[in-house]
């Protein structure tokens, strides 16, 4: 019987380098039960630079079967079992999440994971997990993506990693260092759980495209092309499907635009609030659902833009806008200048953070510290806490390494390495947040 944590009770020896460069003499050694770091714009311990820094972490597991490890890191990251190099994406990133599966005999294992900060933010999360084949199911809404350095989708791909939505605009860049920026190919695979009714398709790409729907294949233009839009409408019943779009570019720009839409939905006509938003970011995403993973990006708008607000989520964290052709869409209120909003109805019950009594323990913050949406980096930032902010403790993780806090009306998750309890407050003794 396979364990659901493969790895719980592996001790890992980790050690620490001031070079992006996990060679030489350590600066420190440090053993920890799991690779899980959250060090915001801080570095891992006093004798490590803030920038500019690497680390290595081995550890010895007992492991049968196949398995799939998922690390998510910012900046670069490389996995090795048994010293073959399964994932190897050692440049800067933000936040991106990487995924493989390896398969192994009965017996003791070698895992060496190594990672190196270059500037701002520093995380990563490191998880392997027991499958019963090459091919893992994804939770709906989540899709595996594979790169090929080939226009055709064959052989082996060259990187492979879970993304929230096939949505990409490369322009003329590769999207991954791994492949060519002309005459590279993507597969994305998802697996949604839907209600009975007839979806429509629509995919606007450069080049060409290809869709299927439980096999079938429903648009076929591969082809070069500019930025041409295709559209199919498919009959489904209620359950999971597994959708598939296949992409390549042959030169020059390469972007890739989807959404999928129950036809017959009923979607009243928004009432007039009077509420007004004003973007104040750059250049924000609109989204589909109030929820920076689920929500497909619909539409970006501009600092300064102003839009009527119609709804909003429960605890008031999006905004849902209507847009100048009256789509409707999620914009996060964190970027959102919004008045008269007295009358603003709620529209959805998504993106809101759950309701747990405070347990009048308080924690402080040691260093600047993302405030997310759930007890690990892969999920979306709310907000941050300063260093020496105080926050009010709801609850923890199960293992104790993330805590829920509130903070100035921001409520979400942080990492316990970069929180203080106060003295004679054992992490224990705090309740575990579902």
């Amino acid at each position: 019987l396979l364990s659901n944590m493969p790895l719980s009770g592996v001790s890992w020896t980790g050690q620490y380098y001031n070079s992006t460069t996990p060679s030489g003499s350590p600066v420190a050694i440090v053993t920890t039960s799991d690779i899980d770091f959250d060090w915001g714009s801080g570095s891992p311990l006093a004798s490590v630079n803030t920038d500019n820094f690497s680390a290595r972490w081995q550890a010895t597991a007992t492991l049968n079967g196949t398995y799939r490890i998922d690390v998510s890191a910012d900046d670069g990251v490389r996995v090795y079992i048994d010293g073959i190099n399964y994932i190897n994406e050692w440049h800067t990133a933000q936040a991106r999440t990487y995924s493989t599966t390896f398969t192994v005999t009965p017996g003791l294992h070698t895992i060496i994971v190594e990672y190196f900060e270059a500037t701002g933010v520093a995380f990563i999360e490191f998880d392997i997990t027991p499958v019963s084949g090459t091919d893992y199911d994804l939770p709906g809404g989540i899709w595996r993506a594979e790169y090929f350095d080939n226009p055709d989708v064959s052989g082996s791909p060259l990187k492979v990693e879970l993304v929230y939505t096939p949505m990409s605009d490369w322009r003329l860049d590769p999207p991954t260092p791994l492949v060519s920026a002309d005459n590279f190919s993507v597969r994305w695979t998802s697996h949604p759980i839907l209600a009975e009714g007839t979806y429509r398709f629509d995919i606007q790409a450069d080049d060409g495209v290809r869709l299927y729907v439980d096999g079938v294949l429903q648009i076929d233009h591969w082809h070069s092309a500019r930025a041409e839009v295709y559209s199919a409408e498919v009959p489904l019943q209620q359950g999971e499907h597994e959708i598939v779009v296949e992409f390549f570019d042959n030169n020059l720009l390469a972007f890739l635009t989807y959404t999928m839409t129950r036809i017959g939905d009923y979607t009243p006509q928004p009432q007039d609030t009077g509420a007004i938003g004003t973007i104040t970011a750059f250049r924000l995403n609109v989204r589909s659902l109030p929820d920076a993973n689920t929500g497909a990006v619909i539409a970006k708008v501009n600092e300064g833009e102003s839009f009527p607000i119609v709804g909003r989520n429960a605890d008031s964290t999006w905004w849902q806008i209507q847009l100048p052709d009256g789509q409707l869409g999620w914009v996060f209120g964190r970027y959102v200048d919004a008045i008269n909003t007295s009358r603003v109805p709620i529209t959805s019950e998504l993106g809101a953070m759950p309701s747990v009594p405070l347990t009048g323990y308080t924690l402080t913050v040691t260093d600047v510290t993302n405030v997310r949406s759930g007890p690990s980096t892969r999920y979306s930032i709310l907000g941050e806490i300063p260093r020496g902010g105080v926050a009010q403790i709801a609850g923890r993780n199960n293992r104790g390494t993330w805590f829920y806090v509130s903070y100035n009306g921001l409520v979400g998750w942080i990492a316990g390495t970069l929180a203080q309890l106060p003295p004679g407050v054992n992490v224990n003794d705090l309740p575990i947040v579902p």
